[in-house]
């Protein structure tokens, strides 16, 4: 083919395509893998010298806060991978991957009130320990996959943010609030008091096995849709506060009150 012959907007269009498929080839070339302690010895070392599309694989134990402005993934070794202090999240596109978070604070701060929100944020395969709060996402889009949380208030906090939560096991509450909204799939939650609460938050939860001391879902301005959960243990299954357009199907409930 030759391109003189082409008329000007088709001309045009296949430059277009074929710098950007240039552009996207290169930033494919240049992402690198980094081994920790191979390569840097902790995974904060890592991060400095790390660009955006790297992967980060980290094996051993280390007591250091990341905080991850990089759109970058981070990934547990073969040998396992646990840190013992808090990750922050400060960009869009970051994976989280295969890592124990053992502290006694905050497991992963995802954003900021002030910060611009963040997307294609992915947990996945992680596990938070001995935390207060698990995963406390503000003005941001996460999504969290084959996690489990220990922790002593909320396994996850979201805040103004879009979260969706599959194949999960969260060993406290689940309370979201201010907008955005909340979707979860086959997930057990073993409640504190209440195992999801949401406020000024839309919901959809399908697939919950639900436990605690109180009520199992609370909708407070909230339109969300329930199907096939299973409660037990609880006071009331699903209570309703100033909350319209509610669907409900297939509830079941066990030894409750």
């Amino acid at each position: 083919m030759k391109l003189a012959k082409l008329p000007p907007i088709v001309l045009f269009i296949f430059m277009f395509i074929s710098i950007t498929t240039a552009v996207i080839t290169t930033a494919g070339a240049n992402a690198t893998v980094i081994h920790v302690p191979e390569d840097y010895p902790t995974p904060s070392q890592a991060l400095i010298h790390a660009s955006d599309g790297d992967t980060i694989v980290v094996n051993g134990t280390y007591n250091e806060a990341l905080n991850i402005g990089k759109e970058v993934s981070i990934v547990g070794g073969t040998l396992g991978c646990t840190l013992e202090n808090y990750i922050w999240i400060k960009a869009s596109n970051i994976t989280l991957a295969n890592l124990t978070i053992d502290t006694d604070g905050t497991g992963i701060l995802v954003g900021y009130y002030s910060d611009p929100f963040r997307t294609n944020v992915s947990i996945e395969g992680c596990n938070i320990i001995n935390a207060t709060d698990g995963m406390v996402i503000i003005n941001s889009e996460v999504n969290v996959s084959n996690t489990t949380a220990s922790t002593f208030r909320y396994s996850l906090r979201p805040i103004s943010s879009w979260v969706r939560v599959e194949d999960c096991s969260l060993q406290s509450d689940v309370f979201a609030t201010d907008n955005g909204f909340f979707s979860m799939h086959n997930t057990t939650i073993y409640g504190k008091t209440s195992p999801v609460y949401l406020y000024n938050v839309d919901g959809e939860i399908e697939d919950a096995f639900l436990t605690g001391e109180q009520s199992g879902v609370i909708l407070r301005n909230s339109s969300s849709t329930l199907s096939n959960i299973s409660f037990e243990g609880l006071n009331i299954g699903l209570y309703l506060l100033n909350s319209e357009g509610v669907s409900a199907e297939s509830i079941s409930a066990t030894n409750c009150s």
